[in-house]
């Protein structure tokens, strides 16, 4: 056999390689086998590596080997070969096989080592199919917290950075902040994770109302948890004061000189002397005072103003503030009056078509917040920020929390007016692009009593003719209760 070969890969055999680089152990050593060979029984023959087809059907033999030697198998043995047939349909996302073959395993048959395995590996596979619940009774078992002394450190790391973020996904903010803090205990400091982890628990902090840290700052009894939750409530209490903000936050550095977020800030507030030194001395507020907008565009006017006397009674710096009128005129004309008035920010405006004009000027040296924004995916000028309360984006948020609640099988129940139908096919398309289903959707005219629609909708109306079917039939009353469709498990409306 000749001791070395030259080998030219084309692009073609290039990627049949990779394919079999992929492949399980026992299938490359297989292939290898053959290759080895091949090449002892002569002159050199040019083989052609398996296509996509082939490795797919070897996989699968795999598997199905796997299986029919768990059958054959006593437990341990047998819940070993289910978790490794799991783990080769999880690397094929084949998540609901695998799933399937995890939950029929009794963990109380494994012993300590492979329950920590089957922990991992399961919920992996849960999280990866956005089966929240499910990841939450696996990562929440009471024997797995009888185990964390048996645990690697790396297997520890792993379920909890998995729990944390599950709790924070679940609206659990306080579990996810205790399991950060135990996080942070096995992660280096100064390390990339570490500070992922400090930013992660300070969103944690921040999605708690006030009320609630300030009550929970009393009751810990862990003195790095309360200074997290003292520097959260200097943050959320002083919103609308930079500089009593700022202040309060050096006197905590001041008073808690070893906790870790004296040493890095959360981001936010290493933005507070920024903030400070580079305030606006001077807003504008592009709003539109009369048309069909005149209601919303003074609405947003009064905020702003009440906001500015509230700021002057708290004897907060404020800026200087005027006001125009965006119903009138050209909106960059407008702009640009406002720049040339001295102003260091513009808010506005409001209507969208002026947004768009906006975005399209070729300078905007003034930074502008515009409460609205275009309907097109182009890229916004560097200056132009835009913010708006679409009832799309309501929708698209009600599609991620439906989702987060293990809901995937949706009715629609929308209006009519052009409003309903785009908040109802923004929901379509969030939740069919996350793999959910919409079984029906019913329309109903505005004004008109959209209870008859939802009975309708929920096929109420078809259980009620059957009742009344059966009275005639039986030719007496009988008591019977509606039954709603079962093939739903939600309803937008």
């Amino acid at each position: 056999m000749q001791a070395q070969q030259l080998i030219m890969l084309n692009a073609a055999e290039t990627r049949n390689l990779k394919l079999i680089l992929k492949l399980p152990l026992r299938a490359i050593l297989l292939v290898a086998t053959l290759l080895t060979i091949a090449g002892c029984s002569g002159p050199a023959v040019k083989t052609q590596p398996p296509t996509l087809a082939e490795v797919e059907r070897q996989q699968e033999q795999n598997i199905n080997a796997l299986l029919a030697e768990a059958q054959m198998n006593q437990s341990p043995q047998r819940e070993v070969l289910l978790m490794q047939a799991a783990a080769q349909l999880h690397q094929q996302s084949k998540s609901q096989w695998a799933r399937n073959l995890l939950t029929s395993i009794d963990p109380s048959l494994l012993n300590n080592s492979l329950f920590i395995e089957y922990t991992l590996l399961f919920s992996e596979i849960a999280l990866a199919d956005d089966a929240y619940y499910l990841a939450q009774r696996i990562l929440t078992n009471p024997r797995l917290d009888q185990q964390w002394q048996l645990l690697t450190q790396l297997q520890e790391v792993a379920l909890r950075q998995r729990r944390a973020d599950l709790f924070m996904l679940l609206g659990e903010p306080q579990t996810s902040i205790n399991e950060r803090l135990k996080l942070q205990e096995l992660l280096p400091a100064d390390t990339e994770a570490n500070l992922s982890n400090q930013d992660n628990l300070w969103q944690s902090l921040m999605a708690m109302p006030a009320t609630a840290l300030e009550q929970q700052s009393k009751l810990t009894s862990n003195s790095e948890l309360s200074g997290w939750y003292q520097l959260a409530l200097i943050s959320k209490n002083n919103q609308s004061n930079l500089d009593k903000q700022l202040h309060q936050v050096n006197r905590w550095v001041a008073t808690w000189p070893q906790h870790p977020a004296s040493f890095r800030l959360p981001k936010d507030l290493q933005l507070l002397q920024r903030l400070v030194q580079e305030r606006p001395k001077q807003v504008a507020l592009l709003l539109p005072q009369e048309g069909h907008l005149a209601q919303a565009g003074r609405a947003v006017r009064d905020g702003f103003i009440a906001a500015y006397y509230q700021a002057r009674t708290e004897q907060a710096i404020t800026p200087q503030l005027k006001i125009y009128d965006s119903s009138e005129g050209s909106i960059s004309s407008l702009y640009q009056q406002a720049v040339e008035d001295g102003a260091d920010m513009i808010i506005g405006p409001l209507d969208k078509d002026n947004v768009v004009q906006l975005n399209q000027l070729a300078e905007l040296p003034i930074p502008i917040l515009a409460v609205n924004y275009t309907d097109d995916n182009s890229e916004s000028h560097t200056n132009l920020y835009q913010l708006g309360l679409a009832i799309e984006d309501e929708a698209r948020q009600a599609a991620q929390r439906a989702w987060v609640e293990g809901y995937r099988y949706a009715m629609i129940l929308n209006t009519n007016a052009n409003w309903g139908k785009r908040s109802a096919e923004a929901f379509r398309q969030a939740w069919e692009a996350k793999g959910g289903h919409i079984i029906d959707q019913t329309e109903f005219k505005e004004g008109e009593n959209f209870a008859k629609a939802i009975g309708q909708s929920l096929l109420i109306d078809q259980s009620e003719q059957r009742s009344k079917a059966l009275q005639g039939l039986f030719g007496q009353t009988l008591e019977t209760e509606p039954r709603r469709r079962q093939d739903a498990d939600m309803l937008f409306l």
